[in-house]
């Protein structure tokens, strides 16, 4: 379960740990009842009434608000032994984003002609004494509502080497100052490209910087997921253990609050 502030449903997925003789994997569970709380309180319950076939669902009377606030999980089912897990919704990240139009052109290696380079820029404040982490992602669409698809895709970042960012395999980078200084985390630098030419012209698009601010377990989890799915067909690579916060099992709660910035 991920959860992300301002979210207007509450969305988690419960399996059984499979055997490894178990061809099929680890089974989703319908009959389990789930109990939320926030800071302590009885925020949200969820049984087998709420399960869609995948996944159990709640939409929420009001979107999610619980930035600084600690939420926890707790599952049971029949058989099995009660598993929890507890995080803390990071505050939503403050940042600015500064944005160079054609700030150069290059040559296309391709034989494709030249290709326009928009610089960006992005400054993001951290907080004294706390390890933070972030997602950063740049996001596109078509500009024209006529293509029919009006969703944000992530786009695979372009820019010098940085060391605070380590790109994941969906195509965000995972951004920390740990390890290397407690203060903000200035000048993540990457570009905008497309071809110069008119008769090379791409389609017509929007862009946005999202950064999440995310918890330190998601990131552990987002950390050993990306070096265990590298280490796989490899059959001398070291095993990799994916990190889980889950009391008496295998799993993620991980808290999420995001900051987007649109370019014009």
């Amino acid at each position: 379960m991920i959860c992300d502030e301002g979210a207007e449903e509450v969305k988690l997925m419960v399996s059984r740990t499979a055997g490894v003789l178990e061809e099929d994997g680890s089974p989703v569970l319908e009959e389990v009842w789930i109990e939320m709380t926030l800071d302590g309180a009885p925020w949200v319950s969820l049984d087998a009434s709420n399960f869609d076939g995948t996944i159990h669902r709640i939409p929420m009377s009001s979107p999610i608000d619980i930035s600084g606030q600690t939420v926890e999980v707790a599952v049971e089912a029949e058989g099995l032994e009660r598993v929890s897990a507890h995080d803390i919704m990071p505050p939503p990240p403050a940042l600015n984003v500064t944005f160079e139009e054609a700030a150069e052109f290059i040559q296309d290696e391709w034989g494709g002609g030249m290709i326009v380079r928009h610089g960006i820029e992005v400054d993001i404040l951290g907080r004294d004494g706390v390890a933070d982490w972030f997602i950063l992602t740049l996001e596109s669409r078509a500009a024209d509502p006529s293509w029919g698809d009006t969703t944000w895709y992530a786009r695979y970042i372009n820019g010098p080497p940085d060391p605070r960012m380590q790109e994941l395999n969906n195509g965000t980078n995972l951004v920390s100052d740990e390890g290397l200084g407690d203060g903000d985390i200035n000048g993540l630098t990457f570009y905008i490209e497309h071809y110069a030419s008119i008769e090379w012209e791409d389609i017509d698009l929007q862009y946005r910087v999202k950064v999440s601010a995310i918890s330190e377990s998601f990131a552990r989890n987002l950390l050993s997921m990306t070096a265990y799915e590298m280490s796989e067909g490899n059959p001398f690579a070291e095993p990799v253990t994916v990190y889980s916060n889950i009391s008496s099992g295998f799993g993620i709660l991980g808290m999420r609050n995001s900051t987007t910035f649109e370019i014009n």
